[in-house]
């Protein structure tokens, strides 16, 4: 009997050390890191980039921050090598490879899971153009299939209403999440056009919406619920 409760006082103890070797993660505490509007990524080098990237994880590291939402489609365009994407405009001009050539997600995910963190893709579902002066890079669907788009206030938007669209988002995902060994994907900064009176834009299959003051696109229409 003895024997028995010594053992169990062992398994307990080491147990107890395990756990303070290794506490859960109680918290999930992430940061963002956005590339639209960053014109270093084009100004730097290959190297002074990952040396950037690097530097801004110690620092989150360095903060108690455990996850990391990077930004890898600000504007249906690519922060790493996609096959139905152009490279970014942040990234590139004229949706070339960078040269020398990397895969700013691929290297975020290996350098954020080497310091014990989790790396999760942020992507902007529907903006194509974020300002009147930006063209669509030459090789976009957009090109291919404009009547899959709406223009609005000088801005390019994927229609959310257009089924194809939802499909092509959902392949957009699904290449994302077999290729890199990312922990998550979130969807943020829809951008869908607010309603403004200088714009005619009429509805079309409207839904109905609960919420008040509100604006929102569907089905190739803007919509107010004010």
């Amino acid at each position: 009997m003895k024997r028995v409760f010594i053992t169990a006082v062992i398994t307990v103890a080491l147990a107890l050390l395990c756990y303070a070797a290794n506490p859960p993660k109680r918290e999930f505490r992430g940061a963002w890191l956005h590339t639209v509007f960053q014109d270093q990524y084009k100004r730097q080098s290959t190297e002074a980039n990952k040396k950037y990237i690097s530097n801004q994880l110690d620092l989150l590291k360095k903060a108690g921050i455990n996850a990391v939402f990077f930004q890898v489609r600000p504007q249906s365009d690519a922060f790493y090598k996609s096959q139905y994407e152009p490279w970014s405009i942040y990234l590139t001009d004229g949706g070339k490879a960078p040269d020398p050539y990397w895969d700013p997600l691929q290297y975020i995910i290996e350098e954020a899971h080497a310091r014990g963190m989790e790396l999760h893709a942020w992507l902007n579902p529907y903006r194509v153009t974020a300002s009147k002066k930006q063209t669509v890079p030459t090789g976009h669907i957009y090109h291919k299939h404009p009547e899959r788009f709406v223009k609005y206030d000088g801005k390019v938007y994927f229609d959310p209403g257009n089924p194809e669209n939802r499909s092509y988002i959902e392949k957009i995902v699904t290449d994302i999440v077999t290729r890199y060994d990312v922990d998550g994907v979130h969807f943020d900064d829809y951008f869908s056009p607010i309603r403004l009176k200088a714009y005619n834009f009429p509805m079309i299959n409207p839904m109905p919406v609960s919420a008040k003051g509100k604006s929102v696109m569907t089905g190739g229409a803007i919509m107010s619920t004010s």
